[in-house]
C-alpha cells in the first residue's frame, strides 16, 4: 500500500457556518492539500495549541502524550484510509503490534499536532480527495463527499437560488446517495425482501 505523508497547515472557521471549521493538511512535497471538516469545539482545541495558551501542557491530551512518550516504548502512526459517509476514516497504529484504534479524523490531527505522531493517507484516497496546494491562495476546495448533510443542503439551496442547476443537480445526487429519503429507504428494503 502506497501512502502519502501529511503535514498540518492550519485550522480555520468557515465564514457563515458558525458550527464548523476546517483543518488543512498537505503532502510533504507541497503539491496537494486536503481539508477535514471539524466542529467548532475542535477549532477551539487547535487554537489553544497554536496560540500556546497558558495551562495547555496540563490538559489531558498533553498529559497522556507525555506519559506515552516518556514512560513507554510505544511508537505510533496515524493512517487515513477512506472517506465513509462524508467522514475521513482515521486509525492510530502501534508500529510494534499494529493494533488499530479508530478515531475521529479531527482528533487524529490534534493528536499528531500535540505529539508529532506522523500522519499518512493511502495514496489513492489522497489523490482522489486532494486539490493542488497553493500557499498564497486563501480559498479551499472541498470534495462533496466530505461535506455534512447540513452544508450540502445549504449549498443546494444556494445553487437553486442562483439558478446554478448543474451544480444543484450534483449536490442533490450527493445528498440522495448519502442520505436517502424515507421513501427510497423503504424501496431499498422492499427490493431486498
Amino acid at each position: 500500500m502506497e501512502r502519502v505523508t501529511l503535514v498540518f497547515i492550519g485550522v480555520s472557521e468557515i465564514p457563515g457556518a458558525d458550527d464548523v471549521g476546517l483543518i488543512m493538511l498537505r503532502d510533504e512535497e507541497r503539491t496537494r492539500e486536503i481539508s477535514i471538516m471539524c466542529d467548532k469545539a475542535m477549532v477551539y482545541q487547535f487554537m489553544l495549541r497554536l496560540q500556546k495558551a497558558p495551562g495547555t501542557p496540563q490538559l489531558l491530551p498533553e498529559v497522556l502524550v507525555n506519559v506515552l512518550q516518556n514512560q513507554t516504548m510505544l511508537d505510533f502512526y496515524i493512517m487515513f484510509s477512506d472517506v465513509v459517509d462524508g467522514e475521513y476514516q482515521a486509525t492510530l497504529y502501534n508500529r510494534a503490534s499494529l493494533i488499530p484504534v479508530k478515531m475521529r479524523a479531527s482528533d487524529a490531527v490534534l493528536l499528531s499536532l500535540i505529539s508529532d505522531i506522523p500522519m499518512y493517507m493511502e495514496k489513492m484516497v489522497f489523490l482522489k480527495q486532494s486539490t493542488p496546494y497553493d500557499p498564497g491562495n486563501n480559498k479551499v476546495a472541498l470534495p462533496l463527499n466530505t461535506l455534512s448533510e447540513k452544508l450540502l443542503r445549504e449549498a443546494l439551496n444556494d445553487a437553486i437560488e442562483k439558478e446554478q442547476y448543474e451544480l444543484a443537480s450534483t449536490l442533490r445526487d450527493e445528498l440522495n446517495k448519502r442520505f436517502p429519503s424515507k421513501d427510497e429507504k423503504k424501496d431499498n428494503e422492499d427490493e431486498r425482501s
